[in-house]
C-alpha cells in the first residue's frame, strides 16, 4: 500500500473515531438533559398536587376523605395515580393496570422515580407519600417520554447529516493537504530513480517549502553531488588507467622491439664486430631506458601514498638545495648550462626536504633537457606575498606546445614544441603528485618575452615563517 494511502485512510480513521466520539457524547448528553427536565418537571407537579391536597385537608376539621382527595387530584392532574395506605390503588387514569402494578410504592418519606414502559411508549413516574388528618395516601404522577426520544431521534439525524457533510469536506481537505505533503517525496522518488539510471544527468532538486521533507530534499541533493563527485572520480581514473595502460605498453613495446632486433642482428652469422658493438650499444641505451621507466613508475605510484615528515627548514638550506641540483644535473648535460638565483627571500619553510627536492630534480631537470645547444639558461628567483612563496623556475628552452600545455602534467606527455626530446614524460606528472601531497600549487606557462617556459610553485602562507 502506498504512503499517500496510508497516510490518507490514517487520518480519516482519526477524523471519524474523533467525530464519531464526540457525536456520541453530544447525543447522551442531549438524551440526558431531555429525561432530566422531564423528571423534574414530573416531580416537581407531584409535590405540588401533594401540598395543595394537604392544604385542603387542614382547612377541615376531621380532614378530607378518600372521595375527595380522589375528585381533587384527579382533577388537578391529568396523569396520575392515587395510592391509600395500604398502597391498594384507589385512582388510575390512562395508565393501564398492569402498568400500575409495575410502580414500586414504598413507604419511604422521598420521593420515587421510576422510568416504566407501557408497550412502546416510555414513562417517568414520580411518587410522593402525603400524609393527612384522617390517611395516608401515595400520589404518583407521570410523563410520557415520547418527545424527549423524537427530539432525541430528530436529533441523530441532524448529527448524521452534519457528519456526513464534514466528512466529505475533511475527506477533501486531507486529500490535498496528503498530496500537498508527499509532494517532496514524489519528487525524490523519481529523482532516485533517475538517479539509478544515470548518476552524471541528475540535477538537483528545488525545494518548494520549508519543512522537515524538505530538508530531506536537500540532504539527498548533498549526497547525489558527493555520489556524482566520486563517480566522475572514478570515470576519470578508469579513463586515465586505460590511457596509462596504452601509453606505458606503447612505451615498452618500443624498445623491446629496438632490443630485439638488434639481438636477432647479433644472433646472425655474417655480421661483422663493428656492426655488433653497435648492436649493443643500442641494447644497452634501450635497456637503460627500460629501466627509467619502472623507476618513474614506480615513483608515480609511490608518491600516490606518501606519508610526509615535515620539519621546518631554512632559506638558506633551500637556496642550497637547489644550486646542488642544478649542479649535479649540469654535470650529465651535453651543453653548456648559466644558472642565476635571483631575488633570494629570507624565510623558513615547513616542508618534506626530500619530497621538495624530487620535485626540483624533476623540474630542473626537464628544463635542462628544453635548453638550447647553445645559450642555455635557468633562472629561479622568489618572492613572499600574503598568500605565501611563490618561486619560479624559468628557462629559455623550446617552450611548451600550446596544445599541450592543458595535458603537460600527464603521464607520458612531453610538451616538446620541436618533438626532439625522447626522455618519458612522466617528470611533471611525479612534479604533479608531490605538489597535491604538500598541498602545493603548480603551473607551467610559456614565458610571454622571448622563448622558454615557467615552473611556478605557490607554497601556502601556512608553511612559511617571515
Amino acid at each position: 500500500m502506498k504512503i499517500s494511502v496510508k497516510l490518507f485512510l490514517s487520518f480519516i480513521v482519526i477524523i471519524v473515531a474523533s467525530l464519531a466520539i464526540n457525536s456520541v457524547l453530544v447525543l447522551h448528553r442531549s438524551f440526558q438533559s431531555g429525561l432530566q427536565e422531564k423528571e423534574t418537571s414530573t416531580t416537581m407537579l407531584n409535590k405540588i398536587t401533594a401540598r395543595q391536597v394537604q392544604q385542603l385537608d387542614y382547612q377541615q376539621v376531621k380532614g378530607i376523605k378518600q372521595d375527595q382527595v380522589v375528585k381533587f387530584v384527579g382533577a388537578t392532574q391529568d396523569n396520575v395515580l392515587i395510592w391509600n395506605q395500604h398502597r391498594d390503588l384507589i385512582y388510575h387514569e390512562d395508565v393501564a393496570t398492569n402498568t400500575a402494578k409495575q410502580i414500586k410504592v414504598t413507604t419511604s418519606n422521598k420521593q420515587q422515580v421510576q422510568y416504566l414502559l407501557q408497550g412502546k411508549e416510555k414513562l417517568v413516574v414520580a411518587t410522593i407519600k402525603v400524609r393527612l388528618l384522617r390517611k395516608t395516601y401515595y400520589i404518583s404522577s407521570f410523563t410520557n417520554l415520547h418527545t424527549v426520544y423524537v427530539a432525541q431521534k430528530r436529533l441523530l439525524h441532524d448529527v448524521q447529516v452534519n457528519l456526513l457533510v464534514i466528512f466529505i469536506i475533511a475527506a477533501g481537505v486531507i486529500y490535498v493537504l496528503t498530496k500537498q505533503i508527499l509532494v517532496p517525496v514524489h519528487k525524490l522518488r523519481g529523482a532516485s530513480r533517475a538517479f539509478q539510471e544515470e548518476p552524471m544527468a541528475y540535477q538537483p532538486l528545488q525545494p518548494v517549502r520549508h519543512d522537515e521533507l524538505t530538508e530531506l530534499m536537500i540532504d539527498f541533493n548533498q549526497m547525489a553531488q558527493q555520489i556524482q563527485a566520486m563517480v566522475a572520480t572514478e570515470r576519470h581514473n578508469a579513463a586515465f588507467q586505460k590511457e596509462f595502460a596504452s601509453h606505458l605498453t606503447h612505451e615498452i613495446n618500443t624498445p623491446l622491439t629496438i632490443i630485439l632486433g638488434y639481438a636477432e642482428l647479433i644472433a646472425a652469422p655474417t655480421v661483422d664486430e663493428t656492426t655488433k658493438a653497435e648492436a649493443i650499444r643500442y641494447i644497452v641505451e634501450e635497456s637503460t631506458r627500460l629501466k627509467e621507466l619502472g623507476s618513474r613508475i614506480s615513483q608515480l605510484i609511490q608518491f600516490d601514498h606518501v606519508t610526509l615528515d615535515t620539519a621546518w627548514v631554512s632559506s638558506d638550506e633551500v637556496h642550497a638545495k637547489v644550486t646542488d641540483i642544478v649542479v649535479g644535473i649540469r654535470q650529465q648535460a651535453t651543453q653548456p648550462v648559466d644558472f642565476r638565483y635571483e631575488t633570494p627571500q629570507t624565510y623558513q619553510l615547513n616542508t618534506d626536504m626530500s619530497l621538495f627536492a624530487e620535485m626540483l630534480v624533476n623540474v630542473l631537470d626537464n628544463a635542462i633537457k628544453a635548453l638550447p645547444e647553445i645559450g642555455g639558461r635557468i633562472v629561479v628567483s622568489e618572492s613572499l606575498t600574503s598568500a605565501g612563496l611563490e618561486m619560479r623556475i624559468q628557462d629559455n628552452g623550446h617552450g611548451i606546445a600550446t596544445d599541450k600545455l592543458g595535458d603537460v602534467f600527464a603521464p607520458f606527455v612531453t610538451g616538446s614544441q620541436t618533438g626532439a626530446d625522447d626522455h618519458l614524460g612522466l617528470g611533471l606528472s611525479i612534479v604533479q603528485r608531490i605538489s597535491e601531497a604538500l598541498n602545493w600549487q603548480i603551473t607551467l606557462q610559456n614565458n610571454s618575452e622571448g622563448a622558454g617556459a615557467t615552473v611556478i610553485i605557490q607554497i601556502p602562507q601556512a608553511a612559511i615563517k617571515s
